[in-house]
C-alpha cells in the first residue's frame, strides 16, 4: 500500500467566508504546483551512449634496412565502419525514443496539472478525503495522484480487486477510482463494482481506463458507477462530484 501525502499550496492571504457551518478558503494560487514540476520530473533516464567499434585494423611490419611499414586490413576497416554506422542508427533511434518518453510524460503531467488547476480555480478542495485507487500499474497514474494529494486528498493504492476490498474493510473511503482491466480479469472494474455495491453506504465508483467510448460510459453507469472516462479533466470533475455527493448523504 502506497500513500501519497498532502502538498501544501502557498497562500499569502486567506479569506474565510462563513456559509452555515462551512468555511471556504480562497487560495491565491490558481494553478497546482504540479505544473511547475512537470518539466523537471519528465527527464528520461535512458542511456543512448553506445561504445564505438575501435578495434585496430592494422599493424606495423619492420623490414631490415627499410622503414617500418604500416599494413591496414581493408576488410577490418569496412566491418568497423559498418558496425559504427549501425551504432549511430541505434543511437538515433534511442534518442528519438528518449524524446518520445519525455514528451509523453510532459503531456501526461501537464494534463493532470491542468485538471487540478481547474478545481483550484473553482475553489474545490479535497481535504481529508480518502481516494482508493485500484490499478495493477499504479505508475501510470503518478501525476494524477500527485495532483489529488495537492488538493488535500489522501490517496491509497490497491493493485488488485482483493486488495481493494481489504482496504474498504480497514478504513473509510470517500471515492473509488478503478482501471478497467487487470491481470486475470479483463473486466476487473465491473467485478469490483459489483462487490462494492453490496456494501451499505458504498462510496462512489469511477472507472478511469486507457480508452473510453459512449457505450462504455453508458454501461458503467448502468452497473452503478458514477462515471467512466479516460480524460483527466473529466476524472477530476467526477471526483469533485463524488465527494460532494458523499458529503450530502
Amino acid at each position: 500500500m502506497i500513500v501519497s501525502h498532502l502538498k501544501t499550496i502557498g497562500v499569502t492571504a486567506l479569506f474565510l467566508v462563513a456559509c452555515g457551518e462551512t468555511a471556504y478558503a480562497a487560495p491565491e494560487a490558481q494553478t497546482c504546483h504540479l505544473a511547475e514540476l512537470c518539466d523537471s520530473q519528465c527527464v528520461s533516464n535512458r542511456n543512448c551512449q553506445l561504445q564505438q567499434d575501435s578495434r585496430p585494423c592494422g599493424h606495423d611490419i619492420s623490414i631490415p634496412l627499410v622503414n617500418t611499414i604500416h599494413i591496414t586490413d581493408p576488410g577490418c576497416e569496412a566491418a568497423k565502419a559498418a558496425q559504427n554506422q549501425i551504432y549511430e542508427m541505434q543511437k538515433m533511434s534511442c534518442e528519438a525514443s528518449k524524446q518520445g518518453e519525455t514528451t509523453r510524460c510532459e503531456v501526461s503531467c501537464h494534463s493532470a496539472a491542468d485538471a487540478c488547476s481547474t478545481l483550484v480555480t473553482k475553489g474545490v478542495r479535497l481535504d481529508e478525503k480518502v481516494i482508493l485507487w485500484v490499478d495493477d500499474h499504479p505508475e501510470n497514474n503518478n501525476y494524477e495522484r500527485q495532483a489529488f494529494s495537492e488538493l488535500g486528498a489522501k490517496v491509497i493504492i490497491a493493485v488488485s480487486t482483493e486488495e481493494a476490498l481489504h482496504e474498504l474493510q480497514l478504513q473509510h473511503v470517500d471515492v473509488i477510482i478503478s482501471d478497467f482491466e487487470r491481470v486475470g480479469d479483463p473486466k476487473a472494474a465491473y467485478t469490483l463494482l459489483s462487490e462494492v455495491r453490496k456494501k451499505s453506504n458504498a462510496p462512489p465508483f469511477i472507472i478511469f481506463s486507457g480508452s473510453s467510448t459512449q457505450q462504455f460510459e453508458v454501461e458503467a453507469k448502468r452497473r452503478g458507477a458514477l462515471g467512466e472516462t479516460n480524460l483527466d479533466k473529466e476524472l477530476f470533475d467526477l471526483v469533485a462530484r463524488a465527494v460532494d455527493t458523499r458529503k450530502k448523504q
